[in-house]
């Protein structure tokens, strides 16, 4: 049983939850779009160095997995924890598929921002699910 508001039989309520964190999903990416044009161009008019392009990938990066979960618990209004950790896994895997492909090998830094991602979209779904409904869904 993932939710105890809602009623419907059990693949009714993973669709609902599914739905929840795709919606979610997508929304932050489109915010997280909006952030990635304007580091990009802050990367080119200023050229910083790497370790400040490093950093700026990873405030992205949690700050989608924040969002995500966020919104996602604010749609379905339970399970707040697992929302977020689920939100926090979905950038991160294909990420660390293509960094392995890349490189060869897993990085700190991936094992980093993987910790980061779950760890932020963790406290989304928290801070979500445990925050007044800010728009009727």
């Amino acid at each position: 049983m993932l939710g105890y508001h809602h009623k419907n039989d059990s693949g009714s309520e993973l669709k609902s939850f599914m739905r929840a964190i795709f919606k979610g999903t997508a929304l932050s990416l489109f915010v997280t779009a909006l952030v990635l044009m304007l580091f990009s161009l802050i990367i080119v008019l200023l050229s910083p160095s790497d370790g400040v392009i490093m950093a700026m990938s990873l405030a992205v990066l949690s700050v989608f997995s924040y969002l995500s979960a966020y919104i996602s618990t604010q749609i379905y209004r339970s399970r707040g924890l697992l929302q977020g950790i689920i939100c926090g896994l979905l950038p991160i895997i294909p990420a660390t598929v293509i960094s392995c492909a890349v490189n060869g090998y897993l990085s700190d830094y991936m094992l980093i921002k993987g910790a980061a991602s779950v760890i932020m979209g963790a406290a989304g779904g928290v801070v979500g699910v445990n925050t007044k409904k800010t728009k009727p869904r």
